[in-house]
């Protein structure tokens, strides 16, 4: 940079105050100043981080030179020494779950004055990554050459391979991985799913990895798994964008957490077997969680006899999400699509979206999720079901945000929840649509007795066919509830109507809740836009909870509305409408 010393008495003629004085001297200044010249090392090819760069600059008024590494897209990648013209480009992963990723790169010098920069495209994959191609049949691994087709590993052997090397994720290609032994996870290696052939990009929709089951399971009364997660998985372990394809025969479940404290499952779609009939498949479960505590089950896809119902000679189960025994799940933003159950004997048959089965000081949150019931051909089907416990263990159940569909075919009995825990338990069902499209045996809430009834229901909207509007709670083994003016046990003779809960069409809120079809379980064609010009939802969140805090979007990432503005009576109410899948 080379500055005058020279005082230019025309600038402060020119000038007249301080600010044009400032212009007048940048437009004199400029043309003296010369930009420095910036230059990356070409680097070619795929690197593993970290991966060195080395840039240089020069500038022809011999200035002191400053550097800046950055990043230009938006991938996370970072930088060891930053402002050195040597660095190392780091890339440890994002939330979208890439281990390879091509990002620009940005070589930025300054001379004090001016700024010059150089743009470069750098290929980088995680150096805690193992990849794996549904045509690896070994356990050949190699670790300095991770593209497609390097590596013979076959999935079971990758698990292995990435405990014994201190890698944190097995990456699986698209295609399908057919096993016949139970895939058993161990504690820090994550699954991720989606990724292409080709460049590693992912995508777990258009590059969907198969975890096909290809057992067929005989044992009685013991849950099987085609992956297993087991005592010593924590947190620190995911599946993440894989598909599961359940086994058949009896007790056969995607996923079976059996005493593990912490894992976590997002972004996987877990569905009966897409390539056959599912004939003489008797219980078949989604998720399976049994005496397991801190488990995350979060924005899943779990659709159970969706391409072949599920038909058997004796009584048939399909469930969504089991919790039995002890411990604590957190089920968060899944969509549980369950199927039909069919026998072609007499024997009885159940579908549930969720079920606890005999929880002994069990916790289970359930909030943000579409839930469907399926449909139960001899006998009942439950959206939740809250199974019986000892009286001695009670356990902590929260049902919140959710939107919930009994779906069952007359005249068997169905409802969007079904309690019947232990009066010492505590039942919160708090800011849920609960829809009962089974009439005349279709209920949104069922209780075992009068002291089963729960803790806490509040803010929700009931849907129920207009000629059977008493269905909104029933005691089964009771009276029905023929009003809501008459009070509700447990509530402190207070009404639903009280703490806030609607019973009439749905329709009056919605622009179209149930789509051409006339489903609402149906997501595709359905439309949860609240009217703009209604004058009478506001006790919908009148009395409900709070949940500003944990619920600012809805299942799209759209933000939730705000109904405060409408109303400026709602005093201490959230001001944020009910459902999980409440539109924008």
């Amino acid at each position: 940079m080379k500055r005058t010393l020279m005082i230019i008495s025309s600038l402060f003629i020119l000038s007249g105050c301080g600010e044009s004085f400032d212009k007048a001297y940048q437009s004199f200044r400029s043309p003296l100043n010369t930009l420095p010249s910036v230059t990356i090392d070409s680097v070619t090819g795929w690197q593993i981080s970290p991966a060195a760069l080395t840039g240089s600059a020069s500038d022809a008024d011999n200035d002191t030179i400053a550097y800046r590494w950055s990043e230009v897209t938006s991938y996370g990648v970072t930088f060891s020494t930053p402002e050195n013209p040597v660095t190392n480009v780091i890339f440890t992963g994002n939330n979208n779950g890439d281990v390879a990723v091509n990002a620009t790169i940005r070589l930025t010098v300054s001379d004090g004055e001016d700024e010059s920069h150089r743009d470069m495209s750098l290929q980088i994959f995680r150096n805690d990554v193992i990849f794996v191609t549904a045509t690896g049949t070994g356990s050949g691994y190699h670790p300095e050459s991770p593209l497609p087709g390097a590596n013979n590993l076959e999935i079971a052997s990758a698990i292995i391979t990435a405990k014994n090397s201190n890698k944190k994720i097995v990456a699986l290609a698209s295609g399908t991985y057919s096993i016949s032994t139970t895939l058993n996870m161990t504690e820090g290696v994550s699954l991720y799913g989606g990724y292409s052939t080709s460049d590693w990009s992912r995508n777990i929709k258009t590059y969907e990895s198969v975890i096909r089951d290809q057992n067929v399971y005989s044992t009685t009364g013991s849950p099987n798994g085609a992956i297993k997660a087991s005592t010593g998985v924590t947190s620190s372990t995911t599946l993440n964008g894989v598909v599961i394809e359940i086994g058949r025969g009896s007790w056969a479940s995607g996923i079976l957490c059996n005493s593990s404290t912490g894992l976590t499952v997002r972004n996987s779609l877990i569905r009966s077997r897409t390539d056959g009939s599912d004939k003489n498949t008797v219980q078949q479960f989604g998720i399976y969680l049994q005496n397991c505590g801190n488990v995350f089950i979060e924005k899943n896809s779990i659709t159970l006899g969706d391409v072949e119902n599920i038909i058997a000679t004796s009584s048939v189960w399909t469930v969504g999400i089991v919790l039995t025994g002890t411990g604590s799940a957190f089920i968060n933003g899944n969509i549980i699509n369950n199927g039909k159950a069919i026998t072609i004997s007499t024997s009885t048959t159940f579908a549930f979206g969720i079920n606890t089965n005999n929880p002994s000081n069990a916790a289970l949150t359930i909030t943000n999720n579409f839930i469907t019931s399926g449909i139960s051909v001899n006998g009942a089907s439950y959206g939740i079901n809250l199974g019986a416990e000892s009286a001695s263990t009670p356990g902590t159940f929260k049902i919140q945000n959710n939107t919930i569909c009994a779906l069952n075919q007359t005249p068997n009995i169905t409802s969007c929840i079904r309690i019947v825990t232990s009066a010492s338990s505590t039942e919160i069902v708090q800011n849920n649509i609960l829809i009962a499209m089974g009439a005349p045996s279709s209920y949104c809430i069922m209780t075992g007795s009068a002291s089963t009834t729960p803790d806490s229901v509040k803010n929700n909207l009931f849907y129920i066919d207009t000629a059977n509007i008493n269905n909104a709670f029933y005691n089964n083994n009771s009276t029905l509830i023929k009003d809501l003016i008459t009070p509700v046990p447990s509530l402190t003779n207070l009404t639903l109507l009280d703490y806030g809960n609607i019973t009439e069409n749905i329709g009056n809120y919605f622009v179209d809740f149930n789509g051409t079809d006339g489903n609402a379980s149906t997501l595709s064609d359905n439309d949860w836009h609240i009217k703009k010009d209604i004058n009478t939802p506001m006790n919908l969140m009148y009395g409900g909870l709070d949940l500003s805090a944990d619920i600012l979007y809805d299942f799209d990432g759209i933000p939730r509305t705000n109904l405060n503005a409408l109303k400026a009576t709602n005093i201490g109410a959230g001001g944020f409408t009910i459902g999980a899948y409440e539109k924008d």
